[in-house]
């Protein structure tokens, strides 16, 4: 099977990404490919090739820069390259809450627990 063909996975927050990935082309529209050989690091993942970027446009997502790493088995959205952009991330026993302004009135995503300590995606409008 190959990933293009797999059923679809959810989406799970990610505080160690350095960059939204997936390892799944199929999610991506507006894919460039990168020129040359192009890695990322990561902390728990190690040194990794990345082919391309693209943009998610889902019924649940929207989301932007995200790299398709092949071999990669999660779809991973990245707190960091979130604060970056300026969104604010609000994680507790609750699950996670992503907010468009520092009030915490606008909401644009949200995830909630699996497995006892993932972030799954419910929703993610960046």
């Amino acid at each position: 099977m190959t990933p293009d063909s797999t059923p679809e996975r959810p989406w799970r927050v990610a505080s160690a990404a350095p960059q939204h990935m997936t390892g799944y082309l199929k999610y991506l529209i507006d894919y460039m490919p990168a020129s040359g050989d192009q890695f990322i690091d990561t902390p728990t993942m190690g040194h990794m090739p990345f082919h391309g970027r693209g943009s998610v446009n889902t019924t649940n997502m929207t989301l932007r820069d995200v790299l398709y790493v092949p071999g990669l088995e999660a779809n991973l959205v990245s707190t960091g390259q979130l604060a970056e952009l300026g969104y604010t991330i609000s994680i507790g026993p609750y699950g996670c809450r992503v907010y468009k302004d520092d009030e915490g009135m606008d909401l644009v995503g949200k995830a909630h627990y699996v497995d006892g300590h993932l972030l799954e995606l419910d929703f993610l409008r960046v």
